[in-house]
């Protein structure tokens, strides 16, 4: 994909390091695409670079059960800039296999406008 997002720098830099260690799946979204994920996202979602998936359609990593949520909840976040509180979300692996996990998600305002951070955990 030509349009993958440039990575992050300066304090900037500094946030995404301290994600990219963190033990649970944390990834950044604008609502169309996949801006950033950890290393514990790469794991969860099978993706053997953070090239597999930064810059994807978020779409494309939430399975179809659970689209129309997904869409309320990003509405929901930016609209109101309120984080949400954990909930059950389902999502599709690279692979094809349907995840659960629970997570919740953050609004960001980054240089390029407003994004989401989703930080879960996963169930099964």
């Amino acid at each position: 994909m030509n349009d993958v997002p440039a990575p992050i720098s300066g304090p900037a830099g500094v946030f995404e390091a301290a994600l990219e260690v963190l033990p649970e799946p944390v990834l950044i979204h604008d609502a169309d695409r996949i801006l950033f994920v950890n290393a514990a996202a790469r794991r969860f979602l099978r993706a053997e670079s953070p090239t597999d998936l930064v810059g994807r359609p978020i779409q494309t990593i939430v399975h179809p059960d659970g689209y129309s949520a997904g869409v309320e909840r990003r509405r929901i976040l930016n609209d109101t800039g309120t984080p949400l509180a954990e909930t059950p979300i389902k999502l599709v692996a690279l692979d094809g296999t349907a995840l659960y996990a629970r997570g919740v998600g953050i609004p960001l305002q980054t240089s390029a406008g407003k994004a989401i951070l989703v930080a879960a955990t996963f169930t099964g």
